[in-house]
């Protein structure tokens, strides 16, 4: 069966503009000025910076370069690198899904359907019926943890904290950092760094990726431990050091 033609950037600048507004979200307005004021603030700043110069860099390009060799949605995506992975795209496709609903209640997010197109073959129409069904559900659910069904929740971290609390430490401290360390172990492992170094070559138009020894040593070594330091972190693993 022919595969149907998928849109692409006409432009680098596009892809780039693309790319920040997707990154630089709420997250960077709400939530990174109160972590900062409350972790240290000026040491938060020196880890951030690290963190975004190894692990970032190492699975921004992964995921650009499979995104772009597979030209698939990530609940096809990894799947097709190595079936056994499949479950990651389940896995990584869920996690906007569960983000979007309590996002709602901070001031808004946006519906991401198009894996449900592709996996399912579901009308685009019927998609974001979907989603938006599914968003209002836990949304509502979110928006009564602040009354009807307040409680205080202790998280595995050592926090309390109430449903929103719980959807956030979900998403953000076991699923995005399980989603990249297994990307670490696919692509650095069992694929091999080469899959994502051939990609950025022909991104390149053939010219050779200057950072290639770093981007291989980032994805096999630096990146998997430093996801593993941060899941432990939300098991509280640490708190003997406090």
């Amino acid at each position: 069966m022919k595969e149907k033609a998928r849109g692409s950037f006409a432009s680098n600048i596009g892809f780039v503009l693309a790319a920040a507004g997707s990154a630089v979200g709420l997250g960077n307005l709400w939530r990174f000025p109160y972590l900062a004021a409350k972790d240290g603030g000026g040491l938060f700043l020196l880890i951030y910076i690290l963190a975004s110069l190894t692990f970032g860099f190492a699975l921004m390009t992964t995921e650009i370069a499979i995104g772009r060799k597979t030209r698939t949605t990530p609940l096809q995506a990894y799947s097709r690198l190595d079936g056994r992975f499949r479950f990651l795209g389940v896995l990584a496709t869920a996690v906007p899904v569960l983000i979007f609903p309590y996002y709602c209640v901070i001031g808004g997010w946006v519906t991401k359907y198009a894996s449900l197109i592709d996996r399912f073959g579901i009308k685009r129409s019927s998609a974001t019926v979907a989603a938006f069904a599914l968003s209002v559900v836990i949304g509502l659910v979110v928006c009564l943890g602040y009354n009807v069904l307040y409680a205080d929740i202790r998280l595995p971290n050592g926090t309390v904290g109430q449903l929103l609390d719980v959807l956030d430490y979900l998403t953000n401290n076991l699923m995005l950092p399980v989603v990249a360390l297994l990307t670490c172990v696919l692509i650095g492992w069992l694929c091999g760094p080469g899959v994502v170094l051939d990609e950025v070559r022909s991104s390149l138009g053939g010219k050779k990726f200057r950072r290639e020894k770093l981007y291989s040593v980032m994805i096999r070594f630096v990146a998997p431990v430093l996801l593993v330091v941060i899941l432990l972190q939300a098991f509280n693993f640490f708190s003997f050091l406090e």
